[in-house]
């Protein structure tokens, strides 16, 4: 019988203004105000240039909502923070401008013509070429706005949706690729989302897509309240806008983290193959970097691929070179990959042998335990609760009860994060409290926490959408920013 153990990590510490420490996130940003800008980590304040496109109604919701985001808004969820508003002179020293050169309109004469495509899906690739001119247009705009707002209404999103659809969810193809890729998955346009930020790249603007359901003051649509909207939106525009918004407290300045996920790519002629797809952490900048590996054969059945000892030597090269871009030619002294997927003997000798080999390196497959967990009582498993079932497996509760929240703050029970362990020069404690911290640098929100850390939920992301075909023809940016 296996011989379970477990211990508790406890919960890290977040750094805000003048480098004050503090657990919750919006606590700590009502209290002390953002970090500071990506170069110094200066506190200074931060205004964001931004653009928005979209029908007149559209822009005119979008504007009263960050008219709104002015003032004081009280918090109506569990575990909620109210709102300080935006303002240079108030809390967050954040504000955002709108200015009307950097508004584009689609018409009433866009829409009717919108309409009468006959393809549901040649009505989404109208839509998004109109969302591209508008994007070329304020790109050759000075200055360039330094992020831009992507608003549509209900009426023209469901001219775009599947048939009986639920949500406003726009898919053009589906990935799952068989042996011979069908003619909508050569031309690579998957997800709408996801070609609107490639489309971003390309004119090197920021994308933020708003859902009419965001916009809605008045709660007739929406679940998620205000306050808690109005966080989301003013931490992930301050981070677009060159800002970080807290950093972590607490890991080593020398070690890179890494992410890898798979993403399967498909040619104009129709060749199918594979590359990964890297979210590079570095500590001392507070950034993520975002890497794309070589592409490789892998067979059209193998859902989980592996890469040889060359092409996993490859990556890492690709990984510690761009460290040591970023930190003065000064290569990491460690290096932790988190992978979704088992390392193969063939992996773990290329990411650790070779010329560009990295004193102590960490492998772990991270994935969501396969087993519910519960324990007796009226709350769930405290976060940063661990449960060590060997040397090589551990479950790490990265959701679960918070204190500083005093409750769980979401639907359901909490799954942990199992943790499988194909090398670990460090001690198993250091790893399980790095997870643990690593959940909290999704700046897409202000959540206390996500359940799987940054290194992986990014990876994944970025995937997606270095799929779609749009992206063969630009210079991938390797800032985050374009992919959140």
């Amino acid at each position: 019988m296996t011989q379970l153990s477990s211990y508790y990590i406890p919960e890290p510490d977040l750094l805000f203004a003048n480098k004050v420490r503090f657990k919750d996130p919006k606590v700590g940003l009502y209290l002390f105000g953002p970090y500071g800008q990506y170069a110094d980590a200066s506190v200074v304040n931060i205004t964001a240039n931004a653009a928005i496109i979209g029908t007149s109604q559209s822009i005119g919701n979008l504007l009263a909502l960050f008219n709104h985001l002015h003032n004081r808004i009280p918090a109506n969820s569990v575990g909620g923070v109210d709102f300080p508003g935006l303002g240079l002179e108030g809390r967050l020293r954040f504000d955002v401008r709108f200015d009307e050169q950097w508004q584009e309109t689609i018409d009433k004469a866009n829409i009717d013509e919108c309409r009468s495509k006959g393809k549901r899906t040649d009505r989404a690739l109208y839509l998004l070429d109109l969302i591209d001119e508008r994007l070329a247009s304020l790109h050759q705009k000075q200055p360039n706005p330094d992020l831009v707002f992507i608003t549509l209404p209900v009426e023209l999103i469901k001219m775009c949706t599947m048939p009986g659809q639920i949500g406003l969810t726009i898919t053009l193809a589906h990935r799952r690729f068989g042996a011979t890729p069908t003619e909508d998955q050569v031309q690579g346009d998957y997800d709408f989302h996801n070609i609107i930020k490639v489309m971003g790249m390309k004119h090197r603007l920021p994308t933020q897509f708003i859902l009419p359901t965001t916009l809605d003051l008045g709660r007739k649509l929406f679940v998620q309240d205000l306050a808690t909207r109005a966080w989301n939106l003013s931490v992930a525009a301050y981070y677009k806008s060159k800002g970080i918004p807290w950093k972590l407290a607490e890991l080593d300045l020398g070690t890179c983290y890494a992410g890898v996920s798979f993403y399967r790519e498909c040619t104009s002629e129709g060749k199918q193959t594979m590359r990964a797809s890297v979210a590079q952490v570095f500590l001392a900048s507070g950034e993520t970097l975002i890497l794309r590996g070589d592409p490789f054969e892998s067979p059209d059945s193998d859902t989980r691929p592996h890469m040889n000892v060359q092409q996993a030597q490859s990556l890492r090269d690709q990984i510690v070179r761009a460290y040591k871009w970023s930190h003065k030619e000064q290569p990491p002294e460690r290096l932790v990959i988190h992978k979704s997927s088992e390392f193969t003997s063939e992996e773990v000798k290329g990411f650790m042998e070779g010329e560009n080999a990295v004193k102590q390196t960490d492998l772990l497959t991270l994935t969501q335990s396969p087993v519910d967990w519960y324990r007796n009582g009226g709350y769930p498993i405290v976060r940063g609760s661990v449960v060590k079932v060997s040397n090589s497996e551990y479950y790490i509760f990265t959701l679960g009860y918070i204190p500083q929240l005093q409750t769980f703050p979401k639907p359901g029970i909490p799954f942990p994060v199992r943790v499988r362990v194909a090398n670990l020069d460090s001690p198993e404690r250091k790893m399980c409290r790095e997870v643990l911290s690593l959940t909290r640098l999704n700046w897409n929100n202000a959540d206390f926490c996500d359940q799987m850390p940054i290194t992986i939920s990014a990876s994944d992301r970025i995937g997606d959408i270095l799929s779609e075909a749009r992206i063969r023809d630009i210079d991938v940016s390797t800032e985050y920013k374009y992919y959140m």
